[in-house]
């Protein structure tokens, strides 16, 4: 049939499909752009139907407009339908269809004229897809920002966070765990997990994880079988500063999500989100720990000082009863008892320095201590403290000298002593042993932890019962302890921890359920050329030149200043049966007053916390007005023991509960005699 009335060039040149569809849908002409959209030639395309090339979707709404144009209930019509290539691939069209009227009298035939929209349909969809991704988007991060600034406590917020991220990736497995020397400890997990997520889950190597040849390996806390897994580092830093690394994992068992840019940055705003909520925990968790320990230490410094006054007259009594029992030939059993009692008075002296120390907020005053000779000198207290089954063994190392201070070193080892007591029982093997490490790898705390050339070790092992890894995690808290009530106070490893960290040194413990455990208590070693002392006690005796004997007779007059009556009392009593004549002052006023009426007084033994003129007062009156007389201070308190010789290295001070046999050593190296 001739193209009547159409111009063969503007048809075959046309930039849009154009076609010539007989009655039975067949196209009779085509021009090349047609044939470009339906990707088939003419002669192929006369073959077929527009049925055979119409998407099905599309094709009862072609059909139906293209009946009734034939039936001439429609002049024309205009539809989007698709296009369907050989090669599957779909081609959006804007087709206009009219009647080309014949001009012999025959039927009209059916023009198509179709636009190729592809482009403009691709990029409306992608359009559209764009604004309900930015959509979906915008209400994550309003999810995300409500979720932020709604005030939770840190452990329903972390959860919460896990949760969040769960819910804007489309999985159902989460969890936050440290990592620390290639070990991972869950801190928090939601979902259907293996682990426990309300405790620290077992440790597991990430080697082993890296290594499993799954592809997706075996998770501690999810297990195996995942469909999915993704894996953000994170870092934050505690109240001390010291950077923590911690992995945020996101898993399904059955759907893979696909990350696009809009989830990365989720997943970067979450991570970002839980560092800083675990950086703003541990710096609570300081702030709440240091509190702690400063109402604590306010307690304890205050109970430990009304005791050592206690442990003074009890001392001081016992001693002068030992001396009477002595002189009257008293049994062998009296003198148990009292050496027994003795015993018990050491033990009590070594706690109440312990709970001093946490009075004081600094660094301990350290002097260089041997080590090894310490526990040694210190083991018949700890034996006593043992029942008959369980046998002490010490391994130390000798000459090993660290800088410390012996009192509260020896109130450590008391209390890591009577803790494996308590876990052994009856029966078992207490070890103490003594041993020198090299500073690598020691996680010492403290600016002048660097400056040593490496750190004593007392370890003191058990074979008890052994601790959880539950329990493990809260045992240097405060007023935390796992002893029956009334068996403990839950201050033992707090003590010992306080007084490692502020003598920069560390303390480890290691345990395993049924095993036993490892206490090791690491402190800086002395520098070799220090001379090493034994307490302070010696430095008395050297430093107060012997005096002559009184020109009236006997040995000289002692002032004894001291607030306490009971005090005075308990230490009147040795002085004078040492052959001192003894005036007693209540204080640094009155001993003023005692010293202006008797010029004969040879020496001044004084407390240092007085009402109206303290002890340090009264010996700075004294230096001034009488330089040659003798003072001794005696004080009960660490702190002000350290700021008092810091300021003044020459004073002479004795630490309360006073060793009455140190006490008169002291006096016989001022004042001379036997």
């Amino acid at each position: 049939m001739p193209l009547a009335g159409i111009t063969i060039k503007a048809f075959e040149q046309a930039p849009i499909g154009m076609a010539i569809v007989g009655p039975d849908r067949r196209p009779q002409f085509t021009n090349p752009a047609m044939e470009r959209i339906l990707g088939r030639d003419a002669a192929t395309i006369q073959t077929l139907r527009f049925d055979d090339f119409t998407h099905p979707e599309d094709l009862d709404t072609d059909l139906c407009l293209f009946q009734e144009l034939l039936a001439g209930q429609r002049s024309s019509y205009r539809m989007t339908k698709r296009y369907l290539r050989p090669d599957g691939t779909l081609v959006w069209g804007d087709l206009s269809v009219a009647l080309l009227p014949a001009r012999d009298g025959g039927a009209p035939l059916p023009l198509g004229l179709v636009q190729d929209i592809t482009e403009q349909r691709l990029a409306g969809q992608a359009r559209a897809a764009a604004e309900q991704a930015l959509q979906r988007y915008s209400a994550k991060l309003e999810a995300f920002s409500e979720l932020t600034t709604r005030y939770q406590p840190p452990a329903q917020h972390l959860p919460a966070l896990l949760n969040y991220g769960c819910q804007s990736l489309g999985v159902e497995l989460a969890a936050l765990a440290e990592v620390s020397d290639q070990r991972y400890r869950v801190l928090v997990a939601v979902g259907d997990t293996v682990a426990d997520s309300h405790g620290p889950a077992g440790p597991v190597l990430l080697d082993d994880l890296a290594n499993d040849p799954l592809p997706v390996p075996r998770h501690p806390v999810f297990g195996a079988d995942l469909a999915f897994l993704t894996r953000m580092d994170l870092t934050w830093s505690d109240a001390e500063g010291v950077i923590h690394h911690g992995i945020l994992d996101l898993a399904d068992r059955v759907t893979a999500p696909v990350l696009g840019q809009p989830e990365q940055q989720i997943l970067t705003l979450m991570a970002q989100r839980i560092s800083a909520n675990l950086r703003e925990q541990a710096v609570l968790d300081g702030l709440l720990q240091a509190r702690q320990r400063e109402i604590i230490g306010h307690l304890a410094a205050g109970v430990a000082h009304d005791f050592n006054n206690v442990l003074g007259v009890i001392g001081s009594n016992l001693h002068y009863l030992k001396h009477l029992l002595s002189a009257a030939a008293g049994t062998g059993e009296a003198r148990q008892v009292l050496a027994e009692t003795e015993a018990a008075i050491a033990q009590a002296k070594v706690v109440t320095s312990g709970l001093l120390s946490l009075g004081r907020g600094e660094e301990v005053s350290v002097d260089p201590c041997p080590l090894g000779e310490l526990v040694q000198d210190f083991a018949p207290v700890i034996q006593r403290l043992l029942p008959p089954g369980i046998a002490l063994t010490l391994d130390l190392t000798p000459e090993i000298s660290v800088l410390s201070n012996p009192a509260l070193l020896q109130a450590a080892l008391l209390n890591l002593a009577l803790n494996a007591r308590d876990a052994m029982g009856a029966a078992g093997q207490l070890t103490i042993r003594v041993t020198a490490q090299p500073t690598a790898g020691i996680a010492a705390t403290g600016p002048a932890a660097a400056c040593h050339e490496g750190h004593g070790e007392l370890c003191v092992v058990d074979t008890g019962v052994g601790i959880t890894a539950a329990v493990r995690a809260r045992l240097f808290e405060p007023l935390f302890s796992t002893k029956a009530r009334g068996r403990g106070t839950g201050l033992g490893l707090f003590m010992v921890q306080e007084f490692a960290r502020r003598s920069h040194g560390a303390v480890q413990i290691t345990s395993t359920p049924g095993e036993g455990t490892c206490v090791r208590l690491r402190l800086p070693l002395s520098p070799r050329s220090m001379t090493v002392t034994h307490g302070a006690n010696q430095d008395l005796v050297r430093s107060g030149a012997a005096r002559a004997p009184d020109p009236s007779g006997g040995r000289p007059a002692i002032l004894l200043v001291d607030d306490e009556p009971l005090v005075c009392k308990a230490l009147r009593r040795p002085l004078e049966q040492a052959g001192y004549r003894v005036r007693e002052a209540v204080d640094g006023a009155d001993a003023l007053d005692h010293l202006a009426d008797e010029p004969t007084i040879g020496l001044v033994l004084s407390d240092i916390a007085m009402p109206r003129l303290d002890g340090l007062a009264l010996h700075h009156s004294l230096c001034r007005n009488r330089p040659e007389l003798p003072v001794i201070l005696m004080s009960g308190d660490p702190a002000a023991t350290a700021d008092a010789r810091a300021r003044n290295p020459t004073l002479r001070i004795l630490s309360k509960p006073v060793d009455t046999e140190a006490l008169l050593a002291v006096l016989r190296g001022i004042l001379g005699g036997t």
